[in-house]
């Protein structure tokens, strides 16, 4: 009803909704069964009540609306507008999802929306080569390494807060709740392989997220809405007052994502990044590799690897015939395994000067007290 509400000034300001959410839909259903399979309640029966799709009317432009409480979520629009404007937007190495626009509810003054591309979770379609899942976790890698040096820990890296825009990798388009089915929820979603149009990956959902001052270590509360595995959880859990350096904790998340949600220990394929994953998620935050760090050791572990290892099979099964047929297709016709000849190794001069800034707790320094609030 949230949308329903605002159907008609979101149209003022460009943006169209489904019919559904226009105050005035009526139903046109003829039987029950005709209602229980329709798009209208199972299209968004799964949806987050404070995320909807929407069309920019501008340019039909597909987008995605979200609300955000201020009171709640106080550096949400403000890091991703910071994040969106000029000259960090144009960093290619900038990650963050981009705030087209930032609308202010007329009925609340503490509802804000905001407007961005419409991404897709990151773990479909499956990837096909080593050489795109390296590409993915490269752009991740790089995307958290430019937030840490502009003083911002997201606090709350996982799966579903790593997207990708689809734009490409699926051009018929995709439902934006049912991904698996098409745009107008009439069949399946068609898409080709990450290697044909080496999509882009972002990170989203600031909620948690703070810049801090870099004259000051960081020391504040996490809270890891998605991922609370970390070992500094357990602290937290036993004094919910505690206060940790975030970075280090940043750095165990994007590790995670390869250790939990794709089980590399248990792909042969993937395996050549243990050793790095297991650094990144040592028990003790300041022993862990900065996120400059980390990434410069992803970049030479993936410069290592041949054309015959990035083009191989990454799951844990034996690779099929479609994968098989389409190595063979892109050896034969010159397809690069990937979107470059080489990654380039990130500068972590800047960074090494900050080392203690992105690992170190006050109780880690004598005499170091005070906290660096988020800004």
């Amino acid at each position: 009803m949230l949308w329903v509400h605002h159907h008609s000034f979101l149209l003022e300001s460009g943006f169209q909704l489904r019919p559904k959410f226009h105050p005035d839909w009526k139903p046109t259903w003829k039987s029950k069964s005709e209602m229980i399979f329709s798009e209208e309640i199972l299209g968004h029966m799964v949806l987050n009540p404070d995320i909807i799709d929407a069309t920019r009317i501008q340019d039909g432009k597909l987008v995605t609306l979200k609300r955000i409480v201020k009171t709640e979520f106080p550096f949400e629009v403000e890091l991703g507008t910071f994040f969106s404007s000029s000259p960090l937007s144009d960093n290619p190495r900038n990650h963050c999802v981009p705030v087209y626009e930032v609308l202010q509810s007329p009925y609340d003054p503490d509802d804000q929306m905001i407007v961005m591309p419409r991404l897709r979770e990151m773990k479909t379609p499956s990837f096909d080569t080593v050489g795109e899942f390296v590409e993915a976790f490269r752009q991740i890698f790089e995307g958290v390494e430019f937030m840490h040096e502009n003083f911002v820990a997201h606090k709350d890296i996982n799966i579903l807060n790593v997207m990708v825009d689809a734009s490409k990798l699926y051009p018929k388009g995709f439902h934006p709740v049912y991904h698996s089915l098409n745009n107008n929820y009439t069949g399946f979603a068609t898409h080709i392989t990450r290697t044909q149009c080496w999509p882009r990956y972002h990170i989203i959902d600031f909620g948690y997220s703070c810049r801090y001052d870099p004259s000051e270590l960081p020391f504040d509360h996490i809270v890891a809405a998605g991922d609370r595995s970390a070992p500094e959880m357990e602290r937290i859990r036993a004094d919910p007052s505690t206060r940790l350096n975030p970075f280090p904790f940043d750095v165990y998340c994007v590790a995670n994502i390869m250790r939990k949600d794709y089980g590399i220990e248990f792909c042969p394929a993937l395996k050549f990044l243990l050793p790095l994953v297991e650094d990144m998620t040592q028990d003790e935050p300041s022993l862990r590799p900065t996120m400059s760090e980390a990434s410069a050791r992803f970049v030479r572990l993936c410069n290592s690897l041949s054309t015959s290892q990035l083009r191989a099979f990454p799951g844990i099964d034996a690779a099929g015939l479609g994968h098989r047929c389409r190595r063979l297709k892109y050896t034969v016709t010159g397809v690069a395994p990937l979107p470059v000849k080489k990654f380039l190794e990130p500068d972590t001069d800047t960074n090494s000067r900050f080392r203690s800034f992105y690992t170190l707790s006050p109780g880690h320094v004598s005499g170091v007290t005070e906290m660096s609030p988020c800004t």
